[in-house]
């Protein structure tokens, strides 16, 4: 089985609250607010789920993860490696068009969706609720113009209940 996780808010608890204060601070203020959203990410990351807890020994784990750029799915990649070993491969992309609104859950899931068929994946877990509503349906619509035939299930698994879409 190819099981696939979401990285932040899954695999590792993640502080949204952060993201959207960075997201939304004054332009006099961006640099700071992102700055003080890198720390966060960099030393105030735990492990949320750990991947083996759904996983036999066999089966395949991967990390299908938002990267805004190469810097990013670096990062990622280091935390992943630090704490799940090589037990989960990551497969970013890079989803550029914002961080909140149709736009943004558009292009994602739509890359997201790509990657999971891309790995030939049989489940995927996403804290996003818009972006599990999306796949969804883009997924739907691939299976019915059989543009692809494996059906993944997607599962939303976290706290963040509010659809930004």
């Amino acid at each position: 089985m190819i099981i696939a996780y979401d990285m932040d808010g899954v695999l590792r608890r993640m502080d949204l609250s952060m993201l959207k204060l960075a997201s939304g601070a004054s332009e006099d203020m961006q640099g700071a607010a992102w700055d003080a959203w890198a720390m966060h990410v960099d030393r105030e990351t735990d492990p949320l789920l750990h991947p083996s807890l759904l996983a036999l020994p066999d089966d395949s784990l991967f990390c299908v993860t938002n990267c805004g750029n190469k810097t990013s799915a670096e990062k990622k990649a280091k935390w992943l490696k630090h704490y799940y070993g090589d037990r989960v491969q990551i497969a970013p992309v890079f989803g550029d068009k914002g961080l909140w609104g149709k736009e943004y859950v558009d292009n994602v899931a739509r890359k997201k969706l790509d990657v999971l068929y891309d790995i030939g994946a049989d489940l995927y877990l996403d804290d996003d609720p818009a972006l599990i509503r999306v796949m969804r349906e883009m997924h739907k619509a691939d299976v019915a113009g059989q543009n692809i035939i494996p059906y993944i299930v997607m599962l939303k698994y976290g706290n963040w209940l509010e659809e930004h879409y």
